[in-house]
């Protein structure tokens, strides 16, 4: 993981990139603009960029562009919007 900056108009506030690697083929693949990155327990990569979900299946990873041509979208969050609300009066003060 890189921070690339922070607090990016409209966006998150640290703007990361993933980098996936394979040392025993000398191959790297970026992850442009992904917030967050991790494995599955079944060796699958997750990421999250621009508001959606992916998941990278294990055998993909061997593709020569490490998978990231066949991402699957597992969900979209950017029709989702922040809504303010008050903070009731029983959790206004601890």
């Amino acid at each position: 993981m890189q921070i690339r900056g922070h607090f990016q108009r409209n966006g998150p506030v640290n703007v990361e990139e993933h980098v996936l690697a394979r040392p025993d083929r000398d191959q790297r693949a970026v992850l442009p603009d992904s917030e967050w990155a991790d494995w599955d327990t079944n060796g699958d990569l997750l990421f999250a960029r621009q508001g959606e979900l992916f998941r990278i299946p294990a055998p993909q990873l061997r593709s020569p562009d490490l998978g990231l041509s066949t991402a699957i979208p597992l969900a979209d969050f950017r029709p989702l919007t922040f809504t303010s609300r008050r903070t009731p009066p029983e959790a206004a003060a601890w």
